[in-house]
């Protein structure tokens, strides 16, 4: 009697020929799923660490400023630590430039996931940046949205008067 074990070679190529159908099919899935999946990862980063950023500046009773890049974001608290005081007022000269000056804590220095980007043309904030003022609120200069595009996705997040933010 003759022993058959193992598999011919007609058996090893259908199966070589089922999975590489399958894996032809699946992996521009698979791929799609992880760049939605990114882009949907920076798009609730950024809505949580601008509602950090408004809790900061009632928590700091100081503004805190949100400047945006293409490829990411940096929260700083804006209270003019480390700068001088030229005119005696009292409040250091840096305090409520929308600059980080000297010593400022920097609250969050994120970049963006690969694929993501902010679309800063389509961005409405003034000169690429925001502000929460010590109420939480955010002056009339500092309203506006932020645009987040990824491979075939785009969403808004917005930023009204009272501090409220939305994401579309």
């Amino acid at each position: 009697m003759k022993d058959n074990a193992g598999f011919t070679l007609m058996e090893l190529a259908i199966t070589v020929a089922i999975f590489a159908v399958l894996a032809v099919i699946a992996i521009p899935n698979m791929i799609a799923w992880r760049n939605n999946a990114a882009h949907r990862g920076v798009v609730n980063t950024l809505s949580g660490d601008l509602a950090m950023a408004k809790q900061s500046a009632v928590r700091y009773n100081c503004n805190v400023v949100v400047d945006f890049s293409a490829d990411g974001y940096l929260i700083y608290i804006d209270d003019g630590d480390g700068t001088a005081d030229a005119d005696a007022d009292g409040v250091p000269d840096g305090m409520n430039n929308d600059t980080q000056d000297g010593t400022e804590k920097t609250l969050r220095d994120r970049e963006l996931a690969p694929g993501v980007t902010i679309n800063l043309t389509a961005s409405t904030f003034a000169g690429n940046s925001t502000l929460f003022d010590r109420t939480g609120r955010c002056p009339a200069a500092s309203v506006g949205q932020v645009v987040v595009t990824g491979a075939n996705l785009q969403n808004t997040i917005a930023i009204n008067r009272l501090g409220r933010i939305s994401v579309n």
